[in-house]
């Protein structure tokens, strides 16, 4: 098994392990909008004083919600927890165009919604599948954490 079974009384509990006794735990975080996931580590390291705290997936910083802090001997389960199936809840505002596409940019456009668009979220969810299951080429937004040169592409652009 890559991901040892986690007991619902062992999440959000730190514990001593090992001959070195160092912090161990799985923390279910409830990230609020305008924190980024590497805030939150760097939280728990602060307050656990220890360095070897990580994430099982990064949340946007405009995105809240639950992210599982890893702390000590549970960090080598990172890419087993990353590769589980998760669900996400999201409110979608259509035909809105930002200067930096999120919501921290200033409006440019405004554009109407098709007919598609005015009916039940099944539908919906067909419209996009079909425009974008063929293929679809995406590029990496200006406004993005993606690093050019060591620094986030969003601070450079910003």
């Amino acid at each position: 098994m890559l991901v040892p079974e986690i007991n619902e009384k062992d999440l959000n509990q730190i514990k001593q392990i090992g001959p070195y006794k160092r912090l161990s735990g799985i923390f279910a975080i409830d990230k609020p909008i305008g924190y980024s996931s590497h805030d939150v580590v760097d939280d728990m390291r602060k307050i656990l004083r220890t360095r070897k705290v990580g994430h099982a997936g990064a949340l946007d910083p405009f995105a809240s919600g639950m992210l599982l802090i890893l702390v000590g001997k549970y960090t080598k389960y990172t890419q087993a927890l990353i590769q589980l199936d998760k669900s996400y809840i999201a409110e979608l505002l259509l035909g809105v165009s930002t200067t930096t596409q999120d919501p921290e940019g200033e409006v440019d456009s405004i554009r109407q919604i098709s007919e598609d668009f005015n009916s039940d979220i099944n539908s919906i969810t067909e419209k996009l599948k079909s425009d974008f299951e063929p293929g679809y080429d995406q590029y990496v937004p200006v406004f993005s954490s993606v690093k050019v040169g060591g620094k986030k592409l969003r601070q450079l652009a910003r």
